[in-house]
């Protein structure tokens, strides 16, 4: 059955998040599964566990997650609308990246495989992490790049 976004959204005290969630709602709702998310199935979170490397001790966590969705029907619609907009729609954004020349690389780097996208997070992540460590530690690393570029060697 479907559902209305407005109800989905105040039945989880999302109401303030419409804008986000708006884009293709209809579409979504016009394809929810009969049975429900497939991927919301024991079967099916358990394939993705295997190929994502994730230890067997989660499956119980996953069970439980699973369940909870499926239980609510806001959820669960919720749920699958997210999954439609993640791996449907490909002019869904949400605004999350505003950088127009960094939005247009991740449009790129998600045609990578899996491994070269792999390798992009972990180069990703360890930039994020090692300008944390600068910011905690009071410098900067476009000062830190500038008195090295100006420095005689």
């Amino acid at each position: 059955m479907a559902q209305e976004l407005q109800q989905v959204l105040a039945g989880l005290g999302l109401e303030g998040f419409r804008d986000v969630f708006d884009p293709h709602w209809e579409q979504s709702e016009a394809t929810f599964p009969a049975g429900g998310p497939p991927f919301l199935q024991p079967q099916r979170f358990a394939e993705v566990r295997r190929y994502i490397e994730l230890a067997p001790e989660a499956d119980a966590a996953l069970a439980q997650a699973a369940l909870r969705v499926r239980q609510d029907p806001a959820f669960e619609h919720l749920a699958w609308h997210m999954h439609e907009l993640l791996h449907r729609q490909r002019d869904y954004d949400a605004g999350q990246i505003r950088n127009a020349e960094l939005h247009q690389l991740v449009r790129e780097v998600d045609q990578l495989p899996d491994a070269e996208q792999q390798a992009l997070i972990l180069v990703i992540d360890s930039m994020v992490k090692r300008a944390k460590l600068h910011r905690i530690a009071g410098t900067s690393l476009r000062k830190r790049a500038t008195s090295s570029a100006r420095a005689p060697r």
